[in-house]
């Protein structure tokens, strides 16, 4: 078992730094810079004996911190400590850098899943994946990693669990890229070179324009693991208007759905009305039903 990490408590330079990598994170890491983030699991238990057999990841999303988690003035509750409290899982945290691609962070999360599972000190009944957001992305792109490579981590899989995940992409991010592209298509150069600059984007935010890391084929599940989805909105009562624009300030509830197709099989799906896009990570309507969800064992 690797040695206990503590999650890392609130801190504006951390939480700064995470912004920092959301916007040139992979510009950092392919440089060697000492700002870039690396991925590490948070909040392992200090000894053998405290380990359950049941264990929720949960993973943040872009230019967000662990932080994103903790409920509006009691840091000592989110979903993860609520699991523990109440349905005894042992919580773990991932930190990673958002700015790089969501194929290289899948990777590097599969390979950290990978570790945990060989290493866990007690057999385990149940492994899930909570991932608010773009986490949520990076939570579909290790599991095809493990599907691909064949992995026997993934097996130890029960639930994935995306809050707000824009599946279908995000349209601001649509909307950046299609701005970019029409100022530098214009002959002011003026305009091309603000054009640049809204085109310095890391790929974690690029990847965002279509919700997916190959945008030659459609999102997809990995079978044998049961997939829920968490959707939110501003208005307090939903209807099909609202609920796309403005959604929950970032993201549809039609993205966060997913496409309707066979290979998009969700074993739930839940709508919360005047629940934004940041609150879906620490909301107590929404911890009751992923409770819920992960309770079926």
């Amino acid at each position: 078992m690797p040695m206990s990490t503590p999650r890392p408590s609130f801190s504006l330079y951390r939480e700064s730094l995470a912004i920092i990598n959301g916007l040139l994170g992979d510009w950092l890491h392919h440089r060697g810079n000492p700002l870039a983030l690396n991925m590490y699991l948070s909040g392992k238990p200090k000894t053998d004996a405290q380990c359950q057999r049941k264990i929720c990841v949960l993973v943040h999303g872009l230019t967000e911190t662990s932080s994103i988690w903790d409920y509006p003035k009691r840091r000592d509750t989110d979903y993860g400590a609520l699991l523990a409290r109440f349905e005894a899982f042992s919580p773990l945290y991932l930190h990673y850098n958002t700015g790089l691609g969501l194929r290289e962070n899948g990777e590097l999360l599969a390979a950290e899943l990978e570790r945990l599972v060989q290493d866990w000190p007690t057999p385990i009944d149940q492994l899930c994946l909570i991932g608010h957001s773009m986490g949520g992305l990076i939570i579909r792109a290790a599991c095809e990693v493990g599907r691909s490579e064949q992995k026997p981590w993934l097996a130890s899989v029960s639930e994935c669990v995306y809050l707000g995940t824009p599946h279908l992409g995000a349209p601001l991010a649509r909307l950046a890229h299609q701005g970019a592209q029409w100022l530098r298509r214009q002959e002011l150069v003026p305009l091309q070179v603000a054009g640049e600059l809204l085109d310095v984007r890391s790929t974690g935010i690029c990847n965002l324009t279509s919700g997916c890391w190959d945008t030659l084929s459609p999102p997809t599940l990995v079978t044998g693991i049961r997939h829920f989805v968490a959707s939110g909105s501003l208005h307090v009562a939903s209807n099909a208007r609202t609920d796309e624009i403005p959604g929950d300030a970032l993201v549809p509830r039609s993205s966060a759905r997913g496409p309707h197709s066979e290979v998009w099989g969700l074993a739930g799906e839940a709508h919360f009305a005047g629940v934004g896009h940041l609150r879906l990570a620490h909301h107590s309507d929404v911890y009751l039903q992923i409770a819920q969800w992960c309770r079926h064992q």
